[in-house]
């Protein structure tokens, strides 16, 4: 094994417990998902100047993944507030939320979307030995493609 270590282009210290990561497809920033204050957080960093663009709580005690829309304007998160909470990634807000996706005691999945962005899935496993769910909602701000 090489002993060399890598060059890190650059890096940033972040007062959370850091989960998850996505990265804009474009280059223009970085989310980071975690837990801060036993509460979800979610973290926008911007890739060229290396500065925070927004912080803030999110999904009460813990979001469990995220996703980026094909076209970057938007990403998804799901927490364990069971909301799946639909960001705008120009203003850092959320512009959406779809609720309930999963039942009472049924923990966090996944969550992606289509490769037109029309639709988001999302899936969540049950309790014990109880499968899971897959669930799958077409955008409300968009109309389907044909």
């Amino acid at each position: 094994m090489d002993s060399q270590q890598e060059t890190v282009l650059r890096s940033a210290d972040v007062e959370m417990i850091p989960r998850q990561i996505a990265v804009d497809p474009n280059g223009r920033w970085a989310c980071i998902i975690g837990e801060r204050r036993n509460r979800g957080w979610i973290v926008f960093w911007d890739l060229s100047d290396w500065k925070l663009l927004a912080e803030q709580g999110a999904h009460g005690s813990g979001i469990d993944d995220l996703a980026v829309a094909p076209d970057a304007l938007h990403l998804a998160t799901i927490g364990t507030d069971h909301v799946i909470r639909i960001w705008n990634t120009e203003t850092f807000k959320t512009v959406d939320k779809l609720e309930q996706h999963a039942a009472e005691g049924m923990w966090g999945g996944g969550v992606a979307w289509s490769p037109n962005g029309n639709y988001i899935a999302f899936a969540c496993g049950g309790k014990g030995s109880v499968g899971g769910r897959l669930s799958v909602w077409p955008r409300r701000d968009r109309v389907e493609s044909t």
